[in-house]
């Protein structure tokens, strides 16, 4: 799980408000891929204002005993890591 942003036009910017000045229009694509089969699980498209951590409630519902889940520190947060301890799955911040 990870997410990119790319700058966009300026004229787009009342649709994909960027999160500051200098990036005025921002598109942020947060991804969800499956490893053991490359497939996509979920992606989501969304202005470069919203934030990584909303991104990983998609993870939850996918976990299995003993899943593996990447992710970066840009994703992190208390609640999250707690989360993913409950459902016994391994996390790597990458």
């Amino acid at each position: 799980m990870d997410s990119t942003e790319i700058k966009l036009p300026n004229k787009l910017k009342n649709k994909y408000k960027g999160a500051n000045k200098s990036n005025p229009a921002v598109l942020k694509i947060n991804l969800l891929l499956e490893l053991l089969d490359y497939s996509f699980k979920n992606t989501v498209l969304s202005t470069g204002t919203k934030n990584e951590q909303n991104f990983s409630k998609y993870v939850y519902d996918k976990l299995v005993t003993d899943s593996l889940v990447l992710k970066d520190l840009g994703t992190l947060n208390l609640m999250t890591s707690m989360r993913l301890k409950a459902e016994t799955a391994l996390l790597f911040l990458v």
